[in-house]
């Protein structure tokens, strides 16, 4: 991105996708395995600086209330000789979700730092929000007044161009929970992305969850939804593919 301040000499993308089901970057099944619609778009400034929107289904079985994940995001990126790198705020937003016993939304905001060298990326994402997903202690039915502002998720990726159209990537991370580590874990995951043309991808990515808690095995929110109460293992080995057009 040249260095300019002209906003009219700014940049429009976007991107509109489907998938077998939504798997959260952190290995979750948002839509219960069913499938979601997915759009986003954001606007580039040639300063560096950036902002825009990202929008999919989920599903009230996973978030209690929730229909929409709705994340707003700004941040700038730039490089430092071979080293590219970027610095985003991100706000994850879950129109009419909240739990109800403790009235507590599920909504929260992270800092995300990364850096790419040829194949390699870390990063790491830090709750600047009083809770991550909305864990504190009358969510975790625990004494106290804890919250879990400062929780941080480290990730590792690797990527391999296979060959032109075909890339794999390899994703390791470990989420920390402040104050409330039974509930931390470690994402081991993986993905192939096939470019059809230059604005359509397809894409298969597999990824799990390891915790030596059970918070995650049998999982469900407590509440009826259509009558039932549901569990499941959201944060298991799960497959999704994926359908993306950029314009």
């Amino acid at each position: 991105m040249a260095a300019s301040s002209a906003l009219e000499a700014g940049e429009w993308d976007g991107t509109v996708g489907v998938a077998s089901q939504y798997l959260s970057r952190r290995g979750f099944q948002q839509t219960w395995g069913r499938p979601a619609a997915q759009a986003g778009v954001s606007y580039q400034w040639d300063s560096g600086f950036y902002a825009g929107t990202w929008m999919s289904n989920v599903n009230r079985k996973y978030l209690e209330g929730a229909t929409v994940e709705w994340d707003q995001y700004f941040g700038y990126a730039g490089k430092a000789g071979p080293v590219s790198y970027s610095s985003t705020f991100w706000y994850y937003y879950y129109p009419g979700a909240q739990m109800s016993g403790p009235r507590v939304n599920y909504s929260y905001g992270e800092w995300v730092n990364n850096a790419t060298w040829k194949f390699v990326t870390v990063a790491y994402w830090g709750t600047w929000t009083r809770d991550y997903f909305g864990d504190n202690n009358r969510t975790m039915a625990t004494d106290g007044s804890r919250h879990s502002r400062g929780s941080g998720y480290y990730e590792l990726d690797l990527h391999h161009q296979l060959f032109q159209p075909l890339r794999f990537d390899l994703q390791l991370g470990r989420q920390q929970v402040r104050h409330f580590h039974e509930y931390s874990f470690s994402v081991v995951g993986a993905s192939l992305t096939y470019a059809i043309s230059t604005r359509w991808t397809m894409a298969l990515r597999y990824v799990r969850i390891y915790s030596r808690h059970s918070a995650y095995r049998h999982y469900g929110i407590g509440v009826p939804v259509d009558g039932s109460l549901h569990y499941s293992d959201p944060g298991g080995g799960h497959v999704a593919i994926t359908s993306t057009w950029s314009f």
